[in-house]
């Protein structure tokens, strides 16, 4: 996690353009998990006012970067999505990442569809 996140904040400021983007991370230390903002741990009832501070502080829409730990239960990353998209910030990408690897993968939300067991019913929801 930690070489993620030095990687992707050496290259921001390399390019010139670390004030536009904002980095939102959850990790698991001692099987607890924890936030990071800009890699700063928060608490999560914090995460929401420290957001909006931020987003006042840029006057523009910066961009997020959401690093989510794979242990991290959906709920949780849903609840992010959902309070980062209420507090205005538009361009957010969600990667997942595990320990031991130098990699990390993007996923994307698609739109919700009825729960169900049956494949027919989910394809024909696509």
């Amino acid at each position: 996690m930690f070489f993620l996140m030095a990687l992707f904040q050496s290259c921001i400021s390399a390019g010139g353009i670390e004030n536009q983007y904002v980095t939102v991370s959850t990790d698991f230390v001692n099987e607890e998990m924890i936030y990071q903002v800009n890699s700063k741990s928060i608490s999560y009832p914090d995460i929401l006012n420290h957001l909006h501070k931020l987003y006042a502080s840029y006057g523009e829409y910066p961009s997020v970067l959401v690093l989510i730990h794979q242990k991290t239960p959906m709920n949780i990353v849903s609840n992010l999505k959902g309070l980062i998209g209420k507090l205005g910030y538009k361009e957010i990408r969600y990667f997942y990442y595990g320990r031991g690897s130098d990699m990390m993968g993007e996923f994307e939300f698609k739109t919700a569809i009825p729960f169900s067991r049956d494949p027919s019913g989910v394809f024909n929801n696509l």
